[in-house]
């Protein structure tokens, strides 16, 4: 399980994450889940995380906000999950 928590904007690079997603081979991509947890703070990459989710769907999800028990939940549920949060900076 990989994660992204942070608002949707251009200078955390979700649109970045997005096309790495994409240019995983399809084996790969299908074995992994992706999370973007985040306020859509701007549309285009809101766009980019939407578009991928719409293309992906058993696999890339996306939620405005999680709640305190949902995030600890997610991270006790299984011992071999392993949460990444990823920021890129531009």
């Amino acid at each position: 399980l990989f994660v992204t928590v942070g608002s949707l904007e251009h200078r955390k690079g979700p649109d970045i994450f997005c096309n790495a997603i994409r240019l995983l081979p399809s084996a790969v991509r299908e074995k992994a889940v992706f999370l973007f947890v985040g306020k859509a703070a701007d549309k285009g990459m809101y766009s980019a995380v939407d578009s991928l989710v719409r293309d992906y769907p058993q696999t890339v999800f996306y939620r405005k906000r999680l709640e305190r028990p949902e995030v600890k939940s997610l991270i006790s549920s299984k011992s071999e999950i392993t949460l990444e949060y990823i920021l890129f900076s531009r």
